[in-house]
């Protein structure tokens, strides 16, 4: 880099490109790669956001159970037992007897519990909703030890003893290291930070290399003068 500045220095003639700028061929480079990788993260986010929905959903392909469906109903009328709730739950009753299984429900109650919706008895279709999944629930296992739905508290995770000698050496290598790590950087720093390079580099030259100057002419010098 100094041999390069020195040259042109040297020379007189201008640079090919401002030195403060860069080379146009690492520009080009630069714009190319600047593409690549804009191109490469519009189509990761355009994968995320289009696979993103189908595996909140569970996909195309996902369980279309009326047991599942049955149960989101009632989670739509205990949250909001108004008309959007109630909308809500229309629509999953409506999936519930078009799902492909329907093991575990009463079809014939939640078609009752339908009609109650649409009478406007909603804390009646709501009971009747839960018996018509109350057979479903009664045969599934019972939560045992330490799962949701019980009151087995685990033990407490065992505490942080006091250091040992592998921490203690760990850590004065890692202290070693570090202090090596800012001695080198030190040791090596350029004797010029980058705003006094760049100041440098910008300034035109205005003045001639004493190394390059023009010779005295024999007339002139002492060597020359005869007495």
């Amino acid at each position: 880099m100094q041999r390069i500045d020195l040259s042109i220095e040297k020379s007189g003639a201008p640079p090919p490109w401002p030195l403060s700028q860069t080379p146009p061929r690492r520009r080009r480079h630069a714009a190319a790669l600047h593409r690549w990788v804009t191109l490469a993260v519009g189509l990761l986010l355009a994968t995320t956001v289009s696979v993103g929905p189908a595996w909140a959903d569970g996909g195309a392909g996902g369980a279309q159970e009326g047991y599942v469906f049955v149960q989101q109903a009632l989670g739509h009328l205990a949250q909001n037992p108004g008309p959007t709730g109630v909308a809500e739950a229309e629509a999953k009753i409506e999936e519930t007897l078009s799902a492909t299984d329907q093991d575990g429900v009463d079809v014939a109650m939640v078609r009752q519990a339908q009609a109650e919706l649409t009478a406007g008895r909603t804390a009646v279709a709501q009971q009747t909703l839960q018996l018509s999944i109350a057979a479903a629930v009664g045969q599934l296992k019972p939560a045992s030890g330490e799962e949701t739905g019980t009151a087995v508290v685990g033990a407490p995770l065992p505490g942080r003893g006091p250091l040992t000698g592998t921490d203690w050496t760990l850590g004065g290598v890692s202290l070693l290291l570090l202090a090596a790590g800012v001695g080198l950087a030190l040791w090596f720093r350029p004797a010029e930070n980058l705003a006094q390079l760049r100041r440098r580099l910008t300034t035109p030259v205005t003045g001639t290399d004493p190394d390059t100057e023009t010779p005295p002419s024999p007339r002139n010098s002492p060597e020359g003068h005869q007495p």
